[in-house]
């Protein structure tokens, strides 16, 4: 079950939190942190920050990929710090995709010291399920990248942090926190009046 909240704080607006243009691709940055999804009395967090790729001037193509609330505050802090590039020498991967439909999808953030740009690349295709239920590509059907540079990713990263950091703040306040917890207690609250 999914459940929608009740915002008594906050913006109902879909908020895009960053934007990078190149003369041939786009990449939008936008909240899905709202979501919860309950299971054996427990509200389990599983909310992401979604990357939105549009080469609009080779392919035509449009990839999405999601990266989970807590990776992307490592990988964006990382970037702050200038830590990045010791910790994922060759590039951060994340793998990913929908058993459901049997899709996967790859999502790679690569440092390029000689130019001073990281790459951003979303790679789409058939996946299989395996044994630990995640998905493996098995062939890869379409690829989308953009570059930005260093000075426009580390604005990108605070503004991603920052954004995390205040919508953790808000939720907390909306007493819906972007965190799994323990229904117990509000059903035994409820049970009890």
């Amino acid at each position: 079950m999914v459940h929608v909240i009740n915002r008594l704080v906050g913006s109902d607006k879909k908020v895009k939190i960053f934007k990078t243009a190149t003369h041939v691709s786009i990449m939008d940055i936008n909240s899905a942190l709202y979501y919860h999804r309950e299971k054996n009395n427990e509200m389990i967090y599983k909310g992401n920050i979604v990357f939105v790729i549009n080469e609009y001037g080779k392919s035509r193509n449009q990839l999405q990929a999601f990266l989970p609330k807590s990776t992307t505050k490592m990988v964006f802090d990382l970037i702050k710090t200038g830590m990045f590039m010791n910790l994922f020498p060759n590039g951060y991967k994340k793998y990913g995709g929908s058993p459901k439909t049997k899709r996967a999808r790859v999502l790679t953030i690569q440092f390029e010291p000689q130019r001073l740009r990281y790459m951003f690349q979303i790679q789409e295709g058939q996946g299989q399920v395996i044994k630990n239920g995640a998905m493996k590509m098995m062939k890869r059907d379409q690829s989308v990248q953009t570059y930005v540079g260093l000075e426009d990713t580390l604005e990108m990263a605070l503004e991603v942090i920052d954004f995390i950091r205040h919508e953790e703040l808000i939720s907390l306040m909306n007493n819906n926190p972007l965190y799994s917890y323990s229904m117990y207690q509000r059903n035994r609250n409820i049970n009890d009046q």
